[in-house]
């Protein structure tokens, strides 16, 4: 559809317009227009069809209005002569985010030759790893401008992840949220032994892709991340993104010289469900498998994302101050382990140690003593003893206990 209704109503992120308020009058729900930034190149107004609420009281009221004659009558007239001067175009999101991505046969034809390896995941001189593990991620070398994606377990779709992206891009023109980058993508087949595959080929982001670098990125760029940092809090909200992580939002690698708000990708939406961990995050299994909004941003912009999430009614007044309680807590323990490397005059290296006790040599070494889930009987093992005792000589900053074994901040 190329232009829209004559009763589909306009809205305007700007604010209520005089356009605005008649089309509202003949809205009883359904399908809303929304103008998002720019013009086509004929100079038409761009518009994105999003589903509206209407409440029941209100169109009440508008249908005995109806029945006045002289009223919508009027706002008949008005809402024709307000329409005369616009000329709208409705944009196709997913065509928007397949711009540009295009897969050739020869690509085609490579990916199918190299299938065994990447369905396994092994390495070969043509293939690129980023991921192996839950969803293969990877690029060719003939092509680096593209990422590819498949799914390595078996009730993984990835065209849902897809349509997450789809849904992802319409909310970030829709709330014009400029900052955040979602790679261009395109879904494409490839049949091999017997099986077709389904992958996602994705625009190549240049960002450093090690979450420890991203971590130390979000408090080195504080001062320019005020405006990114309340554009992903709309995000959350209004999409339910909730793999909040460094990992999954990192800043992009900006040219040499480049002034202004830091821009961050979304490159992995596979999960947007629940608004909630988006902003808090939860725990999964040992560790966060999401660590939330709040957890990730620096101490100038907590008090943005919290208000973010509180006016939209997603968390509490008393989740919110215990997760800037929890935040400060934790970039306060970042301060001490930068002051803890510069009397010791550590250069380099911020990433944990883990000794994972369930491996050779380690699993011998953890069954000495005696051993339990519980925390507390676990410190009186002989290998818990010895690391407690590094730290408290000052040899080590500090450790946790899990499921996996001890991760050392050296």
């Amino acid at each position: 559809m190329s232009e829209i209704n004559f009763f589909t109503a306009v809205s305007y992120n700007s604010g209520s317009t005089l356009v605005e308020k008649v089309d509202d009058y003949f809205n009883l729900g359904g399908k809303k227009a929304i103008v998002i930034e720019g013009r086509t190149s004929n100079g038409q107004e761009k518009v994105i069809l999003s589903p509206s609420e209407s409440s029941l009281l209100a169109r009440i009221a508008k249908l005995l209005s109806y029945f006045t004659i002289v009223m919508p009558l009027f706002m008949l007239v008005a809402k024709a002569i307000l329409r005369s001067q616009h000329n709208f175009k409705v944009i196709d999101i997913r065509k928007e985010l397949e711009e540009g991505i295009t897969i050739s046969s020869e690509t085609t034809r490579k990916i199918q030759e190299l299938m065994p390896k990447i369905l396994q995941g092994k390495e070969d001189d043509q293939i690129q790893w980023s991921m192996t593990k839950r969803t293969r991620v990877f690029k060719l070398a003939q092509h680096p401008d593209l990422v590819f994606k498949i799914a390595n377990v078996r009730n993984e779709n990835i065209l849902y992840r897809f349509e997450n992206m789809v849904d992802a891009k319409q909310t970030c023109l829709v709330h014009q949220l400029g900052l955040l980058i979602i790679p261009h993508a395109k879904t494409f087949t490839v049949n091999a032994d017997g099986n077709e595959y389904t992958f996602i080929a994705e625009e190549y982001l240049e960002f450093n892709p090690r979450e420890s670098s991203q971590e130390e990125f979000y408090h080195k760029y504080s001062r320019e991340l005020n405006e990114t940092a309340h554009q992903l809090a709309t995000f959350v909200a209004k999409s339910g993104f909730n793999d909040v992580a460094w990992r999954n939002i990192p800043i992009l690698t900006e040219a040499q010289g480049y002034q202004g708000p830091r821009r961050v990708g979304l490159i992995d939406l596979e999960h947007m469900w629940n608004k909630s961990t988006g902003f808090l995050g939860e725990q999964y299994y040992c560790g966060n498998r999401s660590r939330g909004l709040i957890a990730c941003v620096s101490e100038e912009q907590i008090d943005i994302v919290i208000a973010e999430a509180c006016k939209n009614g997603i968390i509490t007044e008393a989740e919110a101050v215990e997760a800037k309680k929890k935040r400060l807590k934790e970039i306060e323990s970042d301060k001490s382990l930068q002051d803890y490397f510069q009397r010791n005059r550590i250069i380099s290296g911020k990433e944990l140690i883990v000794l994972n006790t369930n491996e050779d040599p380690w699993r011998n070494y953890h069954a000495l003593g005696f051993r339990s889930k519980n925390i507390e009987v676990q410190k009186h093992v002989w290998l818990y003893r010895i690391i407690q005792a590094l730290v408290d000589k000052g040899h080590l900053f500090n450790f946790e206990y899990n499921c996996y074994g001890y991760c050392i901040q050296a």
